[in-house]
């Protein structure tokens, strides 16, 4: 008797203790159950919460993240509706889980309408100009994920996606030099993964373009007539000549890096000669940037073997090992360098 007695109190105690939880504690409760992969449990939390306000913002927000980790995307659009109609300090968060569902029901102009409508509403969330960026991206409306791009870039420049896939973009549009610029900045911010492989193995491939070899000493370069948009011409030229000089007399005993290092050296020096009067994101993000870069030569160093680590080089690994130091002045100097857009 005594035993059921206690049983009955403890379950009273722990019905009270859970009542008495305020709805922050219960949405970090939903929010860890969401963590763990417990998404049915999670939503029970916050429904539980929507019972007594259906319009909390928090919630909805959470139980819309929460559907749209387990596919239900008209459910998870319901719930966002109701918070970017609260105009709530999270509602440019609600635009992004909308679009991205209504991109994943295969409404991608839908998707493209919410996300611009998300900017509108907070226009300093990167994660929206990404998110617009990739859908177009995705319905080959190159100019408008360009510019989705270069806007979230100049609101976050350290986001590492948006190098990336703005490089890609350019490599689509047979622009090298710029895809190699985007690239080459992802690769100083995302050095090592999957997607850092990708990213370098495609930086090689874009060198090697325009150039054919028969031998060390029979080499052939085209030079197309359709050169790089926005004055890069000579520099896209410049990268098959520096292309054709790997293999001859002058680099004969370079290491793999340093032939790497030296080129793209070349490659960013000669777009910083050629920056004089020249202006847009290109020349007045990156080509500044990897300019003031290769004037420092142990900055550059720095750089250098960052970049390289995909390459499972042995010197380059113990070269990282060696100079710690170096790495974090590089990563200091990149977090505190004045951008020029």
């Amino acid at each position: 008797m005594r035993k059921k007695t206690l049983c009955s109190l403890g379950c009273f105690f722990l019905f009270l203790f859970g009542f008495s939880q305020t709805v922050q504690e219960r949405i970090d409760q939903g929010v860890a159950l969401h963590e763990e992969g417990n998404y049915k449990e999670a939503i029970q939390v916050y429904e539980s919460i929507l019972k007594d306000d259906s319009k909390n913002a928090d919630a909805n927000y959470e139980i819309a993240l929460t559907y749209s980790s387990i596919k239900e995307y008209e459910k998870a659009i319901k719930h966002c509706d109701v918070v970017i109609k609260s105009k709530s300090e999270i509602s440019h968060l609600a635009y992004l889980v909308k679009g991205a569902c209504e991109d994943y029901l295969g409404k991608p102009e839908k998707a493209i309408k919410t996300f611009k409508q998300g900017i509108k509403f907070n226009s300093d969330y990167h994660q929206l100009y990404y998110s617009l960026a990739l859908t177009s991206y995705n319905l080959r409306k190159f100019d408008d994920a360009e510019s989705a791009l270069l806007s979230g870039i100049k609101v976050n420049p350290f986001h590492s996606s948006s190098h990336m896939l703005l490089g890609y973009l350019k490599s689509d549009q047979k622009e090298r030099s710029k895809s190699l610029l985007s690239f080459f900045y992802f690769l100083i911010l995302e050095p090592t993964g999957n997607r850092a492989d990708q990213v370098f193995k495609l930086i090689e491939q874009q060198q090697k373009q325009n150039v054919r070899r028969e031998d060390s000493k029979n080499i052939t370069i085209n030079i197309n007539s359709n050169f790089d948009k926005n004055d890069f011409g000579t520099a896209e030229m410049m990268l098959s000549l520096l292309e054709a000089a790997k293999t001859t007399e002058i680099n004969e005993n370079k290491s793999e890096f340093e032939i790497f290092s030296d080129s793209n050296a070349s490659f960013f020096k000669i777009l910083g000669e050629q920056r004089k009067d020249k202006k847009g994101f290109y020349w007045d993000f990156y080509v500044d940037f990897f300019y003031e870069l290769v004037q420092d030569k142990p900055m550059y160093e720095a750089f250098s073997n960052q970049i390289y680590q995909t390459k499972n080089d042995p010197d380059n690994k113990q070269w990282l090992i060696d100079n710690p130091i170096q790495i974090e002045k590089l990563y200091f100097w990149l977090k505190t360098y004045k951008v020029k857009i």
